[in-house]
Protein backbone atom coordinates (compact mmCIF):
# COMPACT_ATOMS: atom_id res chain seq x y z
CA UNK A 1 0.00 0.00 0.00
CA UNK A 2 1.04 3.47 -0.90
CA UNK A 3 0.70 6.45 0.58
CA UNK A 4 0.38 9.97 -0.69
CA UNK A 5 2.99 12.51 0.33
CA UNK A 6 0.56 15.71 1.21
CA UNK A 7 2.08 19.01 0.77
CA UNK A 8 3.05 20.87 3.52
CA UNK A 9 0.28 22.68 5.15
CA UNK A 10 1.64 26.45 4.54
CA UNK A 11 1.27 28.83 7.64
CA UNK A 12 -2.32 30.74 6.33
CA UNK A 13 -2.13 34.72 6.75
CA UNK A 14 -4.67 37.48 7.35
CA UNK A 15 -4.90 40.04 5.09
CA UNK A 16 -4.27 43.02 7.10
CA UNK A 17 -5.33 45.62 4.45
CA UNK A 18 -9.12 45.75 5.27
CA UNK A 19 -8.90 45.79 8.83
CA UNK A 20 -6.21 48.60 8.52
CA UNK A 21 -8.96 50.15 6.17
CA UNK A 22 -12.11 50.23 8.57
CA UNK A 23 -9.77 51.26 11.49
CA UNK A 24 -8.92 54.37 9.57
CA UNK A 25 -12.73 54.57 8.39
CA UNK A 26 -13.98 54.76 12.24
CA UNK A 27 -11.10 57.48 12.85
CA UNK A 28 -12.63 59.24 10.13
CA UNK A 29 -16.30 58.61 11.42
CA UNK A 30 -15.46 59.91 15.42
CA UNK A 31 -13.33 62.92 14.52
CA UNK A 32 -16.17 64.01 11.91
CA UNK A 33 -19.05 63.38 14.48
CA UNK A 34 -16.88 65.38 17.43
CA UNK A 35 -18.76 67.88 18.98
CA UNK A 36 -17.12 70.47 21.69
CA UNK A 37 -19.70 71.25 23.92
CA UNK A 38 -19.21 74.63 26.14
CA UNK A 39 -19.19 74.00 29.79
CA UNK A 40 -22.01 74.42 31.78
CA UNK A 41 -22.56 77.55 34.35
CA UNK A 42 -21.04 80.09 32.57
CA UNK A 43 -22.51 83.25 33.07
CA UNK A 44 -21.53 86.57 33.49
CA UNK A 45 -21.53 87.60 37.24
CA UNK A 46 -20.65 91.56 37.93
CA UNK A 47 -17.81 91.66 40.92
CA UNK A 48 -17.56 94.58 43.18
CA UNK A 49 -14.02 96.55 42.10
CA UNK A 50 -10.57 96.15 44.11
CA UNK A 51 -10.31 99.94 44.76
CA UNK A 52 -14.45 100.14 46.08
CA UNK A 53 -13.87 101.74 49.52
CA UNK A 54 -15.89 100.90 52.32
CA UNK A 55 -18.27 104.20 51.84
CA UNK A 56 -20.65 105.14 49.72
CA UNK A 57 -19.36 108.28 47.49
CA UNK A 58 -23.05 109.62 47.04
CA UNK A 59 -24.59 109.08 50.62
CA UNK A 60 -21.34 108.98 52.73
CA UNK A 61 -23.10 106.29 54.53
CA UNK A 62 -21.47 102.69 54.83
CA UNK A 63 -22.53 100.17 52.41
CA UNK A 64 -24.36 97.20 53.94
CA UNK A 65 -23.34 93.57 52.59
CA UNK A 66 -26.22 91.76 52.06
CA UNK A 67 -26.09 88.12 52.75
CA UNK A 68 -28.92 85.39 50.80
CA UNK A 69 -28.60 82.23 52.54
CA UNK A 70 -29.89 78.90 50.65
CA UNK A 71 -30.95 76.23 52.74
CA UNK A 72 -31.44 72.44 51.62
CA UNK A 73 -32.51 69.12 52.42
CA UNK A 74 -30.07 66.02 51.91
CA UNK A 75 -31.58 65.43 48.55
CA UNK A 76 -30.53 68.93 47.44
CA UNK A 77 -34.11 70.35 47.61
CA UNK A 78 -34.30 73.97 48.71
CA UNK A 79 -36.08 74.23 52.06
CA UNK A 80 -35.45 77.95 53.20
CA UNK A 81 -34.48 81.04 51.34
CA UNK A 82 -33.28 84.13 53.43
CA UNK A 83 -31.91 87.51 53.41
CA UNK A 84 -29.90 88.42 55.93
CA UNK A 85 -32.17 87.10 58.85
CA UNK A 86 -35.52 87.82 56.82
CA UNK A 87 -37.03 84.56 56.07
CA UNK A 88 -38.73 84.77 52.02
CA UNK A 89 -40.55 82.44 50.67
CA UNK A 90 -39.36 81.86 46.81
CA UNK A 91 -37.09 83.83 44.51
CA UNK A 92 -39.80 86.30 43.31
CA UNK A 93 -39.69 87.86 47.05
CA UNK A 94 -35.90 88.08 46.98
CA UNK A 95 -36.16 89.97 44.01
CA UNK A 96 -38.45 92.48 45.20
CA UNK A 97 -36.75 92.95 48.56
CA UNK A 98 -33.46 93.32 46.75
CA UNK A 99 -35.20 95.78 44.30
CA UNK A 100 -36.39 97.82 47.34
CA UNK A 101 -32.65 97.92 48.69
CA UNK A 102 -31.17 98.77 45.04
CA UNK A 103 -32.99 102.05 45.04
CA UNK A 104 -31.08 103.90 47.75
CA UNK A 105 -27.58 102.99 47.00
CA UNK A 106 -25.47 102.26 44.10
CA UNK A 107 -23.55 99.43 44.71
CA UNK A 108 -23.76 96.52 47.18
CA UNK A 109 -22.44 93.46 47.53
CA UNK A 110 -24.26 90.40 47.76
CA UNK A 111 -22.88 87.40 49.36
CA UNK A 112 -25.08 83.85 48.45
CA UNK A 113 -24.04 81.20 50.69
CA UNK A 114 -25.53 78.10 49.64
CA UNK A 115 -25.89 74.67 51.19
CA UNK A 116 -23.46 72.08 50.09
CA UNK A 117 -26.13 70.01 49.30
CA UNK A 118 -28.15 72.15 47.35
CA UNK A 119 -28.78 71.58 43.78
CA UNK A 120 -27.04 74.21 41.38
CA UNK A 121 -30.58 74.79 39.43
CA UNK A 122 -31.69 76.43 42.75
CA UNK A 123 -28.17 78.34 43.32
CA UNK A 124 -28.80 79.74 39.10
CA UNK A 125 -32.26 81.00 40.08
CA UNK A 126 -30.83 82.58 43.36
CA UNK A 127 -28.08 84.56 40.79
CA UNK A 128 -31.10 84.81 38.14
CA UNK A 129 -32.96 86.80 41.22
CA UNK A 130 -30.19 89.53 41.99
CA UNK A 131 -29.22 89.86 38.67
CA UNK A 132 -33.28 90.77 37.94
CA UNK A 133 -33.38 92.75 40.87
CA UNK A 134 -30.64 95.29 39.12
CA UNK A 135 -32.77 98.23 37.73
CA UNK A 136 -32.36 98.70 33.91
CA UNK A 137 -28.58 100.02 32.75
CA UNK A 138 -28.30 100.62 36.82
CA UNK A 139 -26.01 98.10 38.51
CA UNK A 140 -27.11 97.69 41.91
CA UNK A 141 -25.66 94.21 42.75
CA UNK A 142 -22.20 92.37 43.17
CA UNK A 143 -22.81 89.00 43.50
CA UNK A 144 -20.15 86.92 45.36
CA UNK A 145 -20.54 83.03 46.11
CA UNK A 146 -19.67 81.43 49.11
CA UNK A 147 -20.54 77.17 49.60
Amino acid sequence: MRFQQRPSVSQQNLNMTAMIDIVFLLLVFFVMTFRVVASEGDFTVTMPAKEASSVNKLTDTPIEELHVYLNADRDGELTDISLGERSLPDFVHLQGALAEVANSHTTIPVTIHADEHLRYEWLIDAITAVEKANTAGHRAFAVRLNG
